[in-house]
């Protein structure tokens, strides 16, 4: 037997995830091409995400944690399908993604 952290090794976990932002959206207007009108309109976006995530844990000298981790699953916006702070969905189909690297401190 050899000493192992408890936090080392290969997960799965589900993930479920909600998104809500506001965001100003550039709107132009050409009227025959004389002069350009500039607005700006404030969007809501509203999404939702169901995914399986598998990653994997290394801890270093009882110090620090390196985690890496993606995930893909199904997922719904109402917007044009765009990065979402977190996942992505693709605008053409319902597909999500996610992916990331943490660096942590163990105390």
């Amino acid at each position: 037997m050899r000493y192992a952290h408890i936090l080392k090794g290969t997960y799965v976990k589900p993930e479920i995830g909600f998104g809500f932002f506001s965001k100003d959206t550039e709107i132009y207007y050409d009227y025959w091409s004389s002069y350009y009108y500039y607005s700006s309109e404030r969007k809501d976006y509203f999404s939702m995400i169901v995914q399986v995530v598998i990653g994997k844990q290394w801890v270093v000298n009882d110090i620090f944690l390196v985690d890496f981790y993606a995930g893909i699953g199904y997922g719904f916006d109402g917007g044009e399908g765009e990065y979402h702070y977190g996942y992505t969905i693709t605008p053409d189909t319902p597909l999500s993604f996610s992916a990331g690297l943490k660096i942590g401190g163990l105390f």
